[in-house]
């Protein structure tokens, strides 16, 4: 007996096919028909299963008219997919970012399709190419690469403008973190070094990022540093760079304790810029210690403020 057979696959799809069942309960298969994501589609390869099975057996003597409405389901076949909606989405929202005022197609198609699926370079010119058909040879990666490397103070000019638009952004109030990526490789350079690694990978070389951001944790300004460098050590050139690029007079910059040392506070000071950082404790003075420590009384989920000439340190007991 011929009958439409669905079985999940591994990777927890529906596969459709035609089956028959032979002697002795076993189940040769006929025709694999396809395999379906969603309830729709494989209620569509169930039709066009069916309209295979009445071409090779024909249960009535007076079949039916043949319908010639090639836009009807049962007479489309499914051949591939794609992710052209989310293309043109995303498509959109970048030019709203103003990123298409930079001319760089290349950018753009990197950028979505890192967005949909993260993969390394040469595998996300692979996925443009199976998605969207968009073609990106090996040596045009490459080189575009170099080229988007010189565009990063536009991109972040253009990130800016957007915030000021859209998110009431004015360099009053930004908040500063940093963070490690390491590459799949063994072999440094005089930029890739093996670090503290965030990701557990400390054999491996990596770059260290120090991000800035606004109150939304929407992007302002990114910065790079070598593999090895302490984390603390890229909190004031970000901050300094910021302000000389954009001549900023004043600002409240929000970092965590792992930004804190006397010498950074006194950079910021003789700066004229405000701060409000996680304190460690234990960096602290005697004297602050023990004020802290009554003020705490080890109650968790409590805080000691307290004020310096150009900001705030903040003490906390966690459970």
């Amino acid at each position: 007996m011929v009958r439409i057979r669905t079985i999940r696959t591994q990777s927890k799809n529906t596969s459709v096919q035609i089956v028959e069942t032979i002697s002795h309960g076993k189940i040769r298969l006929i025709k694999h028909i396809g395999t379906g994501h969603t309830q729709e589609e494989i209620e569509n390869l169930k039709e066009l299963a069916k309209i295979h099975i009445n071409q090779k057996n024909p249960s009535t003597l007076f079949p039916e008219k043949e319908n010639t409405d090639f836009t009807r389901v049962e007479n489309l076949e499914l051949i591939s997919y794609g992710h052209d909606y989310a293309y043109k989405y995303l498509s959109a929202f970048y030019n709203l970012l103003g990123f298409n005022n930079l001319n760089n197609k290349l950018l753009q198609d990197l950028t979505i399709i890192r967005i949909i699926e993260p993969a390394s370079k040469i595998q996300s010119i692979e996925l443009l190419k199976k998605y969207f058909n968009i073609k990106y040879s090996e040596g045009t990666l490459n080189r575009g690469l170099l080229e988007i490397t010189n565009l990063k103070n536009q991109i972040e000019n253009c990130a800016i403008e957007y915030a000021k638009r859209y998110l009431n952004f004015n360099f009053s109030l930004i908040f500063y973190d940093v963070t490690t990526l390491y590459y799949e490789s063994f072999k440094e350079d005089d930029f890739r070094k093996a670090g503290f690694s965030k990701d557990n990978k400390s054999n491996q070389p990596q770059i260290v990022v120090g991000l800035i951001v606004n109150k939304e944790g929407f992007p302002i300004s990114i910065q790079t540093y070598k593999g090895n460098t302490f984390e603390g050590k890229t909190f004031i050139p970000s901050i300094l760079k910021l302000c000389n690029l954009y001549n900023i007079q004043r600002f409240t910059v929000v970092a965590d304790a792992g930004m804190l040392s006397e010498e950074h506070m006194k950079e910021l000071e003789k700066n004229k810029l405000f701060y409000i950082v996680g304190a460690r404790v234990a960096n602290l003075p005697k004297k602050e210690i023990e004020k802290i420590s009554k003020s705490l009384n080890k109650t968790e989920k409590t805080y000691y403020k307290t004020n310096t000439k150009n900001g705030i340190l903040i003490c906390m007991m966690y459970p």
